[in-house]
């Protein structure tokens, strides 16, 4: 049929060379200049000289791709190299839809017009050795990919104290006393368990105990996303997905922006909800109730606001009436962990962070009576939150992995399963939430990808494999614009070997046992001791130094502050005396 539509078609075959030629030139032209995307380049261009090379390209092809399978390879090939070359200079979310929505159109150009069955074909070669091998080596590189770009990013003094400096320190103390205390987290000594109930950290102490190194938690929050592949192959195993559906799905759980970006701001709990949330579901859909429960606990031990997730997960159980009393197991264990947590934090810590509701609560006091009064009362007033300009570059990044897959379904019980993404992501005015680049969009995209699970293994096969690829097409995509320039972390540690050395110089050159008060980008590298503060503002605005033994300023451009020679003169007005300082890189001051 393939070929035989060729022939009858010979307008598609023509077309096809034609726009493999155009994607083939502009694959060398945006090789030729690191400004390919301005207009200045464009005018500088000579027409006949494009069109005597188009021309080459084009009769080359014709040359070469004689059958319609050499033809759907060069278009494919070349498209999409083409579409991964624009992005890597240009990562606007933006243009990432707009990239997507050509593949989208060239993608059913190619199943509608000249038969996609090629790819599926290639598919099928997977056999029980190569499927495993692809799988394996997908998510050891992507593993490796996290690990070693944020322990550079971290070699390279580019972590803050907000938040990697406070863990840092938290695990210090935990492996001397058990305790969560820090000092840089509120400007005071102060467990972590009066700002968020992370309980589960106690479970990473073992690690941590024989690893006591900061980049054990880099490796540690990269190892927790190569974990959660293993539940999702069974889920996808479960719905009864085959070999090269699963390899889709594995695509794009590996490479979804939400899965990883994360990760590069710096360290953070949530990480751990893409291992224990996956775990949760697929033990539920094998009526493991006992674990379960267990996973769900586990979950509700991360943080305090994770209990919303199993609350969430609890209503839609109810809802679909697939295990009522399940159901209500979860949502009491929810429940009742999130009613001790919370009433923890009011009378021991700092209460709940309803600021990052503040659109939704307004000027009440009691600010979650606000959050659920604008909920329940107003829905208008919602949907102007969620459709905010600044949402929609986020909601780009996150979707354009999945497309339309959470939301292909007539089981419109399913859609509970939004409500994390909804309200965690969209109905707040505190910007990182609505950021892929931010920990608090781990967890509901994993709601996401569950119920896309669910709603692809519902499709008709030859639907599911088509928007299967695409899907993964559009992941890809979606990396190399959000995610891939984050290799410049490792190349910066190659190439700035010598700032390396002189700030290692410069840690070295403080004691161990000494207070200190540094600047953000430097206190996760001096965090392993009993007083750390980080200098911000309050220096200047309150005229309020942290009387340490060492004040440390970063002089680097692109990490000093606008006001950090009014900061350092503070301190050498109230007694400090310069010790140590290097131009353009660091300066230390001493206590006298």
């Amino acid at each position: 049929m393939h070929s035989k539509y060729m022939h009858h078609n010979p307008i598609h075959f023509i077309v096809s060379r034609l726009l493999s030629a155009w994607f083939i030139l502009s694959i060398f032209n945006s090789f030729s200049t690191t400004e390919y995307l301005s207009i200045d380049y464009i005018q500088k261009q000579s027409l006949p000289i494009f069109l005597i090379r188009f021309a080459a390209i084009f009769i080359i092809i014709s040359l070469f791709c004689v059958t319609s399978r050499t033809v759907i390879w060069t278009l494919w090939i070349s498209s999409t190299l083409y579409s991964l070359k624009i992005l890597s200079l240009n990562n606007d979310s933006y243009v990432l839809a707009g990239i997507c929505i050509c593949q989208f159109f060239l993608f059913y150009y190619y199943k509608n017009r000249l038969s996609f069955d090629v790819f599926h074909k290639g598919f099928r070669k997977y056999n029980n050795m190569l499927y495993p091998f692809l799988l394996a080596l997908l998510i050891i590189g992507v593993g490796a990919f996290i690990i070693i770009t944020t322990l550079c990013r971290y070699e390279l003094s580019s972590s803050t104290t907000f938040d990697f400096g406070i863990f840092a320190q938290m695990f210090y103390n935990m492996r001397n006393d058990l305790s969560m205390v820090t000092t840089c987290e509120r400007s005071g000594p102060m467990s972590h368990l009066h700002v968020h109930t992370s309980l589960f950290y106690y479970l990473l102490l073992p690690v941590y105990y024989i690893f006591p190194a900061n980049g054990t938690l880099l490796v540690l929050q990269g190892l927790s996303i190569v974990v959660g592949f293993y539940p999702l192959l069974l889920l996808c195993r479960h719905f009864n997905l085959t070999k090269r559906q699963s390899f889709m799905f594995a695509i794009i759980y590996c490479l979804a922006p939400a899965t990883l970006g994360g990760c590069f701001y710096d360290f953070h709990e949530n990480v751990f909800l893409i291992p224990l949330l996956l775990s949760m579901f697929y033990c539920f859909e094998k009526g493991y109730t006992k674990r379960t429960l267990l996973f769900a606990l586990l979950v509700c031990s991360v943080k305090e606001d994770a209990t919303l997730f199993v609350i969430v997960f609890a209503l839609y159980v109810l809802i679909s009436g697939k295990n009522i009393k399940q159901g209500l197991s979860l949502l009491a264990i929810g429940g009742a962990w999130m009613f001790f947590a919370f009433r923890y934090l009011s009378t021991n810590g700092e209460g709940l962070m309803t600021d990052h509701y503040s659109n939704l609560s307004g000027d009440n006091e009691n600010g979650l009576i606000g959050i659920l009064t604008t909920l329940l009362t107003n829905p208008g007033y919602l949907i102007t939150q969620i459709f905010l300009p600044d949402n929609i570059p986020f909601l780009i990044a996150v979707l354009a992995p999945l497309l339309t897959l959470p939301f292909a379904t007539r089981k419109y019980k399913r859609f509970i399963l939004l409500l994390p993404f909804i309200f965690i992501n969209l109905l707040t005015d505190y910007q990182y939430q609505h950021s892929v680049f931010y920990q608090y969009v781990f967890a509901p995209f994993m709601f996401l990808i569950y119920l896309a699970l669910q709603n692809a293994a519902e499709l008709p096969e030859r639907s599911k494999r088509a928007q299967l690829l695409l899907c993964a097409i559009c992941t890809i995509l979606a990396f190399t614009s959000q995610i891939s320039g984050k290799v410049h972390y490792f190349k910066s540690y190659t190439t700035q070997k010598e700032q390396r050395q002189e700030l290692q110089e410069m840690y070295d050159f403080i004691p161990k046992d000494s207070s200190v008060s540094a600047s953000t980008f430097f206190v996760p590298k001096l965090a392993k001791r009993d007083v750390i503060y980080m200098l911000d503002d309050k220096v200047l605005t309150n005229q309020k130094i942290y009387l340490t033994e060492y004040a440390i300023f970063d002089l680097r451009e692109g990490y000093k502050t606008e006001t950090v020679q009014d900061e350092i003169l503070t301190y050498l007005n109230s007694g400090y005396k310069k010790v140590k300082s290097l131009d353009g890189c660091y300066t230390i001051l001493k206590k006298q």
